[in-house]
């Protein structure tokens, strides 16, 4: 995935939201999180948070 491999946009998570049930496509892509739609509100901000508090854990641990 072109985001993960540019330093300017690494620490940029991405959510893939789609139609397609193979979220193991997402992973190889690189994805942090993959949702099937449809997606309601509280399901899209909860994968939001979770990437959010992976940077900050990652960013406590000195990955990033």
């Amino acid at each position: 995935m072109q985001l993960k491999n540019d330093p300017r946009t690494l620490k940029i998570p991405v959510i893939v939201v789609t139609i397609t049930d193979e979220p193991a496509i997402g992973s190889a892509l690189g994805a942090d999180e993959y949702l099937i739609k449809p997606v309601d509100k509280a399901t899209l901000l909860s994968a939001v948070e979770r990437c959010l508090r992976s940077r900050e854990e990652q960013r406590r641990h000195g990955l990033f």
